[in-house]
């Protein structure tokens, strides 16, 4: 019996045990035989979709030996390779804008959804050694390599290891989970193949999370931060209006300038939110904007620039927005605004380089939340998720770095009960499927 439309397409029955997470994807096949999410009434592809169902035909093939659920894993594959593209040298299968796949205005590929595809054309390589499947497989892997500031998702760190975005930004992100958990497939595809390439870009992705996981290291709340960046409000306020801004960036120290943009609506980027006209004038005492800090600078403050015209002489202030952790929110609510800087302008045009100190920013990069409600409980998903995938990978590789995080990371519940901060309608558990 079909969970969904696969017998009008011509496909096998998907998995009826798992026909709860069918339903929630709002699963559909398109003609081509790929998997797409119904939305508004028309079924969009959705790129991660594409593994999620070639492994389950493949667990059913391997379960019943049936050659019908390998020939449907293979009629999937082929499908998804047609909807990807050549980038560079690499193949890609891209997120669009506005078709209700993701929430983001941009198109994207990601990390995470191409390592998926590695680990299964990786299993359909091993099981039918099509050419088609093992050059795919390498093309996927190319894309990975592909660095940041060219479109791609591959960052250096600071030792020089590789870190694996799960989209491409224009200030570094460091999301451990997707990147982990890529990590964790690209070992899948290596060893199904045998491919060198895999195996040099796993060993360099290990060294590459070796070399920053520190950072992601929150002891006085027995958590571990969900990415090293994330975005901070900050204000600009004047004695008088009349003022302009000439010029705004924030100065990320090793990495780069990122110009504050006015109108900006893209999510994580530099934006004026409040205050200032087209022009750059404040049409009030206090314009907001909305910057993106990121941990990886740690000890080494980020820098506001600003250039701002004044008409007379005028008292200025800048503040960070500051709030507590809350344990049910991805961001940190606002509570106060902290002073990070005052003075005095002169009349005409000024110069401003403003340190923001980290001590006044260390929940922008905020610890992993209890927000997944499931059956009316909440839980904590990728802290757990980040303790699985270090013993995984340590197994996989072994790295002290990443034992000694796994272990600490492991403890860390057991202290949840008796930190105020957890004190709220939440499980201290691990969830269960």
């Amino acid at each position: 019996m079909s969970v969904t439309n696969e017998d009008r397409v011509g496909l096998p029955p998907l998995s009826a045990s798992r026909k709860a997470t069918w339903d929630y994807y709002r699963i559909e096949f398109l003609a081509d035989g790929y998997p797409g999410r119904r939305n508004d009434g028309v079924v969009q592809p959705h790129p991660i979709y594409g593994p999620y169902v070639i492994s389950d035909y493949l667990t059913q093939f391997r379960q019943t030996r049936d050659h019908s659920f390998l020939t449907a894993a293979t009629r999937v594959a082929d499908a998804a390779i047609d909807r990807m593209e050549t980038l560079e040298d690499g193949l890609v299968f891209r997120y669009k804008p506005h078709t209700g796949v993701s929430s983001l205005p941009l198109e994207f590929y990601s990390g995470l959804t191409q390592s998926r595809y590695l680990s299964t054309l990786g299993r359909l390589d091993a099981a039918l050694h099509a050419p088609r499947f093992a050059d795919a497989g390498e093309a996927i892997l190319r894309s990975l390599t592909l660095p940041a500031d060219q479109g791609g998702v591959a960052r250096q760190t600071p030792a020089g290891g590789l870190m694996i975005e799960e989209y491409s930004h224009a200030v570094p992100d460091y999301t451990l989970n997707g990147w982990t958990t890529a990590t964790t497939l690209i070992h899948e595809y290596a060893e199904a193949t045998g491919s060198d390439h895999a195996y040099q870009v796993f060993r360099d992705s290990i060294h590459g999370i070796a070399d920053v996981l520190p950072l992601y290291d929150v002891p006085e709340l027995a958590n571990s931060r969900y990415r090293l960046s994330g975005q901070a409000r900050v204000r600009l306020t004047l004695q008088n209006v009349g003022a302009r801004v000439l010029a705004a960036w924030v100065d990320m120290p090793g990495y780069g300038q990122f110009p504050v943009e006015h109108g900006g609506t893209r999510k994580w980027s530099n934006q004026w939110v409040s205050g200032l006209d087209e022009d750059g004038r404040l049409t009030r005492t206090t314009a907001g904007m909305d910057v993106v800090l990121c941990r990886l600078t740690w000890p080494r403050p980020h820098r506001i620039h600003l250039e701002v015209d004044v008409p007379e002489t005028s008292r200025y202030a800048l503040k960070i927005a500051d709030g507590k952790y809350d344990p049910l929110s991805a961001v940190a609510p606002l509570d106060d605004w902290l002073v990070v800087d005052r003075g005095e302008l002169a009349p005409g045009r000024n110069v401003l380089d403003i340190p923001i100190p980290w001590h006044q920013a260390e929940l922008v990069a905020y610890p992993t939340n209890f927000g997944k409600s499931i059956e009316g409980t909440n839980y904590n998903w990728y802290h757990f998720i980040h303790v699985d995938t270090l013993r995984k990978l340590h197994g996989m590789m072994p790295a002290p770095m990443l034992d000694y995080y796994h272990h600490r990371w492991q403890s860390y519940p057991e202290r949840w009960p008796s930190i105020p901060e957890y004190q709220a309608d939440i499980s201290y558990d691990r969830y269960k499927a």
